[in-house]
């Protein structure tokens, strides 16, 4: 008998497993909307925190970019992120004062016919109009696109990258060229084969 009682309290037992089990894996509508409450506030609450963090980091570093370039901007391949416009100018200026120094010769027919200096040919770079643009990454007008730019800067998303413009007196040149146009603007001889049908047909 004793066997037989401790038998069926085994059984019992392990039905009131089962019935626990059942009613973890599968439970009533009320705890499905509970549950799913409670995960929804978890994702706001991190989506909140992460703004603030996000968005106090920003203000962090407004502040420390007060009249300086935003990260990860360059002019013709140089760094001039976290710099001010009068470091970088002075970068840019010493860096290419060289050739505001250099000459320029003019080959015909691997002979050299003149030589201009670049003051000559009154050459400028245009060095802070380049650093102006650099400066207003960030700092645009719209708000959506100086908010989108201080991003893409800021988590390192996007570089912005600027050439350096030039310009020089097209008139230097012009007169140059209209000067030795009778000496080397040879013009063409007749010619000495006629052709006929792809053919060879006299000879002078």
């Amino acid at each position: 008998l004793s066997g037989k009682i401790g038998n069926l309290g085994d059984l019992i037992f392990v039905r009131i497993l089962i019935i626990i089990s059942h009613r973890l894996m599968i439970p009533n509508q009320a705890e499905k909307y509970a549950l799913l409450s409670r995960v929804i506030l978890t994702v706001i609450v991190i989506f909140f925190v992460a703004g603030v963090l996000v968005s106090n980091y920003i203000v962090d570093q407004e502040k420390q970019l007060t009249n300086k370039i935003y990260p990860n901007v360059y002019i013709d391949n140089l760094s001039v992120g976290r710099k001010t416009k009068d470091e970088t100018f002075k970068l840019l200026e010493n860096k290419y004062s060289p050739v505001l120094q250099s000459q320029i010769s003019v080959i015909y027919k691997e002979q050299p016919i003149a030589t201009f200096s670049a003051q000559h040919l009154g050459l400028r770079l245009g060095i802070k109009e380049t650093v102006d643009r650099a400066y207003l990454i960030g700092r645009s007008s719209k708000p959506s696109t100086r908010t989108y730019q201080k991003v893409l800067t800021l988590f390192n998303w996007r570089s912005f990258t600027f050439p350096i413009t030039f310009a020089y007196n097209k008139k230097n040149v012009e007169e140059f060229i209209n000067q030795t146009e009778e000496n080397y603007n040879v013009p063409a001889k007749n010619a000495l084969f006629e052709f006929e049908n792809e053919r060879v047909v006299s000879f002078r």
